[in-house]
């Protein structure tokens, strides 16, 4: 099973190996924090567990879709071990946001 994720801007698709290891952290919350359980129920509610259909498609739904802003064009971008779907708007918007760091500056920010 895959999991659908908005995240601010695009909708994320984690594998099964990734969505296993969310719902590892997130079990590992406490019950009695309120704080916790209430950003998981929050989170979990925006998000969509699928399979693939034969044909190898899959279906979202509008709220998810607009959430990202996506129509008809949809942008599929990979990073290792998910990938995000952008509005072809969105994706131009990232890329020239990410064309006016360089890129050895943000390895590094992320510890690479």
């Amino acid at each position: 099973m895959f999991l659908v994720v908005p995240l601010e801007g695009c909708l994320s698709v984690l594998p099964p190996d990734e969505a296993a290891k969310l719902h590892e952290k997130v079990s590992a919350k406490s019950l009695s924090d309120s704080e916790a359980q209430e950003a998981i129920a929050d989170f979990f509610s925006k998000t969509l567990a699928f399979t693939f259909d034969k044909s190898g498609r899959v279906m979202l739904t509008p709220e998810l879709c607009a959430h990202a802003g996506i129509g008809r064009d949809v942008v599929l971008s990979g990073s290792m071990n998910k990938f995000n779907l952008y509005s072809p708007e969105e994706w131009t918007r990232v890329q020239a946001a990410n064309a006016a760091q360089k890129a050895g500056d943000r390895l590094r920010r992320i510890g690479i």
